[in-house]
Order: C-alpha cells, then structure tokens, then sequence
C-alpha cells in the first residue's frame, strides 16, 4: 500500500491509504465515513474563530474511530498572529491528542525551534508527524531525539536542498504526502526511492511498517 500520510483531496484509490485533511466546519464526517481523516486548528485560522468553540468540536470528533489524527496544528512565525496566542491552541490541541492516544500532524513555518522546545517539555508517547519539511540538518538531529516523523511532499521534486535533507534521514522517520499539491502520491514515491536509490516497492513496505507502528 502506498501512505499519503496528509491529503487535502479524497482518495478513492483501492491501493492508497490516505489521511484526508478534514475542515472543522464540515460537520458532515458521515460523508467521509470510509475515509481516514485528521481534523484540527491551523494556525491560519486562529483569527477568524471561536477559539474555545473550536477546540470543543476537536475534541468532540477525536472520540470518531475514522478521526486518525490530530492535525494540521501548529506554529506559524510568517502569519500576524501572537506566537503565544499559537503555542497555547497548539499545546491544548496536543492535549487532546494525548488523551485519545492519536498522532498529530504538525504545520510548522520558521518555527522547529518552538516545536522541538515544546516536545521537550512533553511526557506523553504521542507521535508528532512534522509535515512538509523544511528543516536542516540539526533541526532533524533534534526532532529524530525526539522520536518525531518527518514528512515529505513536492518539495521532493522541486528542491535540491530538500532532496539532500530526505537523503540523509533514516527510512523509518518518514512519511510522503501530497498535501494539495496536485501531485500523485505515485510520483512523490518515485522520486523518493530515486533520491533513496531503492526500489519503489521497498519503500512502500518500510514506509507501511512506520505507518502501522504509529497508527496501531
């Protein structure tokens, strides 16, 4: 099975799992009961909503069997919003998470030294998914410390930096994904087993393996 680990796009795939990025105001999750889903707060959002309301529907729909995971939450140092405004609904979305034992799936722009010192301070086992990602070499060092998975979509084929940086990570730290990139999640496989320099079946199955170990 191919993993994409963080979609905006349905799958209707047979041979693709995908966690499908599901709006907090669709309240029709019925509609996707087939579907994997995430469902949280982006920081994008912060501005325009009933904070507490908002993490209330959170918490009602992490209790859902097809709610898989906690996302897309996280820090983003580019938007206008107070960081510690940001660290708050995060650190309390995270809470969530913990208590229904589901991974989260993380947004973060210019903001890994906030995560990493936030995951620090966690004590819970709960997997942090780091999506699009963007860091260097010591970020990683720090987020594999932490027991974080790094995930990876078209920067894989646009990037030269990127490829460097997705080379040298061990395969059970990662995850691909097509977040809304118009991209296949069978060209963002090949072009990683390209980079890796193995076969694209290999891949598939290690990559499946972290996807049980983390969803199990």
């Amino acid at each position: 099975m191919f993993i994409d680990i963080h979609t905006h796009n349905i799958n209707t795939k047979k041979d693709i799992i995908a966690i499908y990025n599901m709006q907090l105001n669709n309240s029709q999750t019925e509609l996707y009961e087939k579907n994997k889903l995430s469902v949280g707060i982006h920081p994008w959002d912060i501005e325009n909503i009933d904070i507490e309301n908002e993490l209330s529907k959170v918490e009602y729909y992490s209790l859902k069997k097809n709610i898989i995971a906690i996302g897309e939450i996280g820090i983003d140092r580019h938007k206008k919003i107070s960081i510690e405004t940001q660290k708050r609904i995060f650190i309390k979305q995270l809470e969530i998470a913990e208590k229904q034992n589901k991974p989260v799936i993380i947004h973060a722009v210019k903001s890994y030294s906030d995560i990493i010192e936030i995951k620090k301070k966690r004590k819970s086992n709960t997997t942090w998914i780091i999506h699009d990602y963007k860091g260097n070499q010591n970020i990683s060092e720090n987020l594999l410390a932490k027991n974080c998975i790094m995930s990876f979509g078209k920067s894989l084929i646009k990037s030269p930096k990127i490829q460097n940086i997705f080379k040298e990570l061990p395969i059970n730290s990662l995850f691909l994904e097509t977040d809304n990139s118009g991209l296949s999640i069978y060209e963002i496989y090949k072009q990683a087993a390209y980079i890796k320099n193995i076969s694209v079946e290999l891949l598939k199955k290690r990559i499946f393996q972290t996807y049980l170990l983390t969803f199990a």
